[in-house]
């Protein structure tokens, strides 16, 4: 069985990842990320900051950047 990663380095990725993003959409969605208790909580809330990053940036440019959590998230999960 595989470990549990840290949750931490997935926290601090999609915290930084929506650094750019404001207002209160913004607020909830950090908030949810620094109160999620394990990456699997995380993985499905994952949409909300996709969301945020695609109206700040692009599509693409959301996937580039979210991208690099997939490997804090189960292998059976993929970006948005």
């Amino acid at each position: 069985m595989k470990p549990t990663p840290s949750i931490e380095p997935l926290r601090e990725l999609l915290l930084a990842a929506l650094q750019d993003c404001d207002g209160p959409q913004a607020e909830r969605v950090r908030l949810r990320v620094r109160l999620a208790a394990s990456a699997q909580e995380l993985c499905h809330q994952r949409s909300e900051p996709f969301q945020l990053l695609a109206g700040r940036h692009c599509e693409a440019r959301a996937k580039l950047i979210l991208g690099v959590t997939e490997g804090y998230l189960p292998s059976t999960v993929g970006i948005v």
